[in-house]
């Protein structure tokens, strides 16, 4: 048997002024002077020329967070022979889901690895007890 759950996407506080990666190597959008030359200086940018929405510093949207899936496999065998009943259960389960640093999504909050795109943080996730095998074994009495 196969089992599947998902967990759809939580919701937070998003900044709609995210600078990408290596903006400051790039000219000023408004004077065209490059501010930063990599691995050697940073002549003090203006960052309000950065930002897409230059007349505001911090723009915070509703967005959406972290979601997971979680996917296994299920065994089970079952043996009776009076009065005794032997059951063996085994499951292999995956955790897949995104690391974003603010939730419990899974057995570790770990930050971000990409903080400008959240499917560049989608992956398997460490979980406690990947595999399971249980045999329970049951007595039956007559009274």
């Amino acid at each position: 048997m196969v089992i599947g759950t998902s967990n759809g996407p939580g919701s937070g506080m998003n900044n709609a002024q995210v600078q990408p990666i290596g903006t400051l190597f790039k000219p000023d959008p408004i004077t065209g002077v490059i501010p930063c030359v990599q691995a050697v200086s940073c002549n003090n940018p203006n960052l309000n020329d950065y930002f897409p929405y230059q007349s505001y510093q911090n723009m915070d949207i509703m967005g959406h967070g972290s979601y997971s899936n979680y996917n296994s496999v299920q065994a089970t065998w079952t043996r009776s022979v009076k009065p005794v009943v032997v059951v063996a259960n085994y499951v292999f389960g995956k955790v897949l889901g995104t690391l974003d640093g603010v939730s419990s999504n899974g057995a570790d909050n770990a930050g971000a690895v990409n903080g400008l795109n959240l499917n560049a943080n989608y992956g398997r996730k460490p979980t406690i007890t990947p595999r399971s095998l249980t045999f329970p074994i049951v007595l039956t009495c007559r009274s």
